[in-house]
């Protein structure tokens, strides 16, 4: 069971704003980033009206802010586990959501297959570099953040730009698949975890990958064509009532009170974060024990996958991650995996 409060955090999605840590479902920190985003594109679009090129200046602000991040926050670490939650702050992911916005204004219903190929080959050769080894903490912090978010970018444009006028049947797969992209996102990993509790079949194995894969994609465009495309008929008669808006008397107070809330909220969430590390660090070397040294040593995430529990072998106590190939009778038991740590 969970505390109400955080029972009420994921329900109203406030914990993206408030509390971001506080997701209940596997993953859904990005969702609570994404209301973040979509709280300020409304302004965004207003705003950029008034000022032409507002959405450049403010990706340049978003740009340095990650920046922050990637050289001044998430450097500390040494593993992703520990840094996941400053990770997963919006201010951190903010500039890829502007960086979208900013790439669809530039490059949308525009065609250009010479430049396009162009881009995707540099996208290539950008996720090709052997740039990092280890945690993947290195991915995400210093200059390989900067990097890989470019690749991102490019290969984004460069899709925007190419298209198959030869070989329809791509652009309609494409565009199909862009349609179902957030059903995909939001039933994936329901899938996962229903065929891996229901099937006794290695989770990494091409059979257990392409059932998984098959299942998703049908039952994304169900939903998609059967749920998704109603709602948005519904916000776009909602869209077509008239609402009369002073950007001069509200627009600039309103942004304000925004960015200085949340700006105010994100410093006090990370003191409260510094703290945790340190009585975190304390525990560990007080107690000293093998499990925690372990736990330390892989960086165990706050969402992961990886539940852990301790089994015994022959007498021995082992602290185990992921028994790879079946699922152990603990696991079926579970909702998918034992989860013993964290343990809250």
């Amino acid at each position: 069971s969970y505390p109400y409060e955080k029972i009420l955090l994921n329900i109203t999605g406030l914990f993206g704003f408030f509390a971001v840590d506080q997701y209940i479902p596997t993953g859904a920190w990005s969702i609570g980033n994404e209301l973040v985003f979509y709280a300020l594109f409304p302004i965004i679009v207003i705003a950029s009206r008034k000022f032409k090129y507002l959405v450049p200046v403010f990706f340049l602000i978003t740009l340095f802010i990650a920046l922050y991040f990637a050289f001044f926050q998430l450097s500390e670490f040494d593993s992703l586990g520990k840094a996941w939650k400053t990770y997963i702050n919006p201010l951190n992911q903010l500039f890829l959501f502007v960086g979208g916005i900013l790439i669809g204004s530039l490059f949308a219903l525009k065609e250009n297959n010479k430049l396009g190929s162009i881009l995707l080959l540099l996208a290539l050769i950008i996720f090709l570099l052997p740039l990092s080894e280890g945690d993947l903490i290195h991915i995400i912090s210093g200059s390989n953040r900067i990097i890989y978010s470019a690749g991102c970018f490019i290969l984004t444009a460069a899709f925007l730009l190419i298209k198959f006028p030869n070989f329809k049947w791509v652009n309609l797969i494409l565009e199909r698949l862009g349609h179902i992209s957030y059903s995909l996102y939001l039933i994936h990993p329901i899938v996962y975890w229903f065929l891996a509790k229901q099937l006794n079949i290695a989770e990494n194995s091409y059979s257990f990958l392409s059932l998984a894969v098959i299942i998703t994609l049908v039952l994304s465009y169900v939903v998609y064509f059967y749920f998704e495309t109603r709602f948005i008929e519904y916000g776009r008669k909602f869209r077509e009532v008239n609402f009369s808006i002073s950007s001069n008397l509200y627009l600039k107070p309103l942004v304000t009170i925004i960015v200085g809330t949340i700006l105010i909220l994100q410093a006090n969430k990370r003191n409260i974060q510094l703290d945790k590390k340190e009585k975190q660090q304390i525990m560990m070397l007080k107690t000293g024990s093998e499990y925690s040294k372990l736990l330390a040593q892989r960086g165990v995430y706050s969402d992961s996958v990886y539940k852990i529990f301790i089994a015994n072998f022959d007498g021995k106590k082992e602290i185990v991650f992921l028994k790879k190939g079946t699922l152990t009778d603990m696991q079926q038991e579970s909702k998918f995996f034992v989860h013993l740590y964290p343990k809250n």
